[in-house]
């Protein structure tokens, strides 16, 4: 269980933090994960990151998955429901981000003197290592990539509005 610096003296950590917006945003972005063709599966997580806080998260049974945490799983279940995951063929990056994950988690583990550090450090690891393996599914081509940025360009410009 890990606890999150949240505001001025404000901990968050084994507490379910979320918004009406937040949850509505996410299970829309989650069925559109599902609904969209392979080159837009991306779009509605990339949305979801620069619209909603990071700190809102749901806890079960002491574990917390944040609201990205579960996008990246629903994003990792369509993959392999659809057989999209035959793609993934492993390069020399993709071992040494593996590489990286384990000695993270195992070394986390030692520091924090339990389990409790090695829970803690796979979740954050499920975070980068599952979007980075949803990235490597999802876009796989030049295309993919204009398409993608684009799309991050047009989400800029409203979320400018929101920041002022």
């Amino acid at each position: 269980m890990s606890t999150t610096q949240f505001g001025k003296g404000h901990t968050i950590g084994g507490e379910t933090i979320a918004h009406p917006i937040g949850i509505a945003l996410l299970v829309i972005c989650a069925i559109a994960i599902f609904k969209q063709p392979r080159e837009r599966v991306v779009l509605p997580m990339v949305l979801f990151m620069v619209s909603i806080p990071s700190a809102q998260r749901l806890v079960i049974a002491t574990l917390d998955f944040s609201f990205v945490r579960i996008l990246v799983m629903v994003s990792l279940a369509r993959m392999f429901m659809t057989g999209e995951s035959r793609y993934f063929k492993i390069q020399k990056p993709d071992k040494v981000l593996f590489w990286w994950m384990g000695f993270g988690i195992i070394t986390y583990g030692i520091l924090k003197g339990g389990p409790s550090g090695v829970i803690t450090r796979t979740g954050y690891m499920l975070d980068t290592v599952g979007a980075y393996y949803v990235g490597r599914v999802y876009i796989r081509t030049t295309e993919d990539i204009k398409r993608l940025s684009l799309a991050i360009g047009a989400i800029a410009i409203p979320m400018l509005f929101f920041f002022f």
